[in-house]
This record gives structure tokens, sequence and C-alpha cells, in this order.
């Protein structure tokens, strides 16, 4: 079975089930060639994002701090800092508001992931940042694959039937 991202909860043990940068080196260190290393950093704490980000270089470091307490010129300084690595942000879905937020990213976050439910289909952002859901959706879907997510939802996400709809209209609207 080919997997495009393996992600790891790494931190300084703030977080439940948070590993330390060590035990992420060697579980980075299996990763299978092609498959993408994702560090999953839910601390607000820009020093220590750096020194986890430094330390990993994972293909992707994802964001998932609250948005109240990693604002986007945050996540502009750390674009600054490692430039050539495509990043991940978490985005609350909870409102219209959402939207503006996931917009405020633009150009920082290289890859958006909607944390909720509402208005899931209404978050492109103008450089259509590709959006998945669980770890497992990419923007180019094939009519197969959208399927399997339908028949797996239950497994892999909280998404009601129209929650779902709703998003496999926003993956085609991307192809």
């Amino acid at each position: 079975m080919d997997v495009d991202h393996i992600g790891v909860l790494v931190g300084d043990g703030s977080f439940p089930r948070e590993q330390t940068i060590e035990k992420v080196r060697e579980i980075f260190a299996a990763i299978p060639a092609g498959s993408k290393a994702s560090a999953l950093l839910l601390s607000h704490d820009l020093d220590l994002i750096v020194r986890i980000t430094a330390a990993l270089l994972p293909d992707i470091p994802h964001f998932g701090a609250a948005p109240q307490h990693l604002l986007p010129a945050q996540a502009r300084k750390l674009k600054v800092e490692f430039p050539q690595i495509s990043s991940m942000r978490s985005i609350p879905v909870v409102s219209e508001s959402s939207v503006a937020l996931a917009r405020s990213y633009d150009g920082l976050a290289d890859w958006q992931l909607p944390d909720g439910t509402a208005q899931i289909d209404r978050l492109g952002t103008s450089n259509v940042a590709p959006l998945i859901v669980s770890g497992q959706i990419k923007p180019a879907l094939t009519q197969n694959q959208i399927q399997v997510i339908k028949e797996t939802q239950g497994e892999t996400s909280q998404l009601s039937q129209v929650d779902l709809d709703a998003l496999v209209l926003y993956l085609k609207s991307l192809q």
C-alpha cells in the first residue's frame, strides 16, 4: 500500500501523545522513499517550532495551533525562515469567518487542512492551496478516489453526508 504522507505529532510534551525530536527522527528515517514526512506541531511557541523544524527538516511542517495563538504574521516568519519547505496550516471551520481566516494564510501555507464541518466548500484561497481531510485527499481526485472517500468517510473523518458532498464538489472544482 502506498502512503503519500506520514505525520507525527512532535513537541516538548505540552500536548498528549507528542513525540520527542529524537523519536520522530527514528520514525522519519523509516519512512519509505516516495512518502513525505509531516511534523504536526500544536505549539504556538515560535522558538520551539523553529527549533523542531530546523532539527527535523520535515517535508511538511503542519502548524496546528489555534489561530489566535499562531497568527499569519508568525507563519510569515516561518515561511521566511524555511522557504524551501512546504507548510500546512489547520483552519478551524466554524462559520463564514473561516473563509477569511483561510485567506489570511494565502501564500503562507502551501496546504490548508479544514478542521470542522461547516462551509468546507467555501475555503478556497487565491492560490488554491491543496485541500486535504484526514491526510488523505488530494485536489486531483479521480472518480474512484472520491468513491473510496465516500465509502471510508465514517472511519477516516467526522464529516456528515452533506459536508462530504460539499467537499467532493469543492475538490471537483479544483480539477
